[in-house]
């Protein structure tokens, strides 16, 4: 009995193997619930260049002027001020003042009673920003991702490449973010916004 019926199993198993048209269909899901994706895909799907430079810029402008940043962050670690000339009236005189954090830097343009963000700095160890800028770390994946800089400058052994960030509702814009490269390696990122 027992050898009639492992001949009846092998019998079974190789008419399954050959294709018999009596299989069962696929299982409809066959990913192992462990490796579904997730409910947020998009940290998956590899960013385009606008993408990573509008969320590099949206990240480092959120506070957007000296009341705000001390809301989000407290009290700067250093805080300097100096006076200049403004560039369009030589009567007026304009303040600059820069605030100092353990990652961060602020520059604000003071006029009139009023302060402008007009750089957001930071180092590339800031989690608010790193996930991002691993997909830029050297000048080749900065290249290869967000494709050649508007603008570059070097300033002793620091090079900075531009791009400007475009707007989703007006397009182009003159906004901008730099990437400043120590020997080929990202260091630091900052959000520039046009202030006229």
């Amino acid at each position: 009995m027992r050898l009639h019926f492992a001949v009846c199993a092998l019998i079974g198993l190789a008419c399954r193997a050959r294709g018999s048209s009596h299989q069962r269909p696929p299982p409809t899901n066959s990913t192992p619930p462990q490796a579904r994706a997730s409910a947020d895909s998009r940290s998956v799907r590899p960013a385009r260049p606008t993408d990573i430079l509008r969320v590099l810029y949206e990240r480092l402008t959120v506070s957007k002027d000296r009341t705000a940043v001390r809301s989000r962050l407290s009290e700067p670690q250093e805080a300097t001020a100096e006076t200049q000339p403004n560039i369009h009236d030589s009567a007026v005189t304009d303040t600059i003042v820069q605030w100092r954090y353990d990652r961060l830097r602020f520059r604000f343009l003071v006029v009139g009673g009023r302060d402008f963000l007009v750089e957001a700095r930071s180092t590339t160890d800031n989690p608010a920003i790193s996930p991002l800028v691993g997909q830029v770390g050297t000048l080749e994946a900065a290249e290869a991702t967000l494709g050649q800089p508007r603008w570059t400058n070097i300033v002793a052994d620091t090079l900075t490449w531009g791009y400007y960030v475009p707007e989703s509702d007006i397009g182009v814009s003159e906004n901008g973010i730099d990437l400043y490269f120590l020997r080929g390696r990202l260091f630091a990122v900052s959000a520039v916004p046009y202030v006229d």
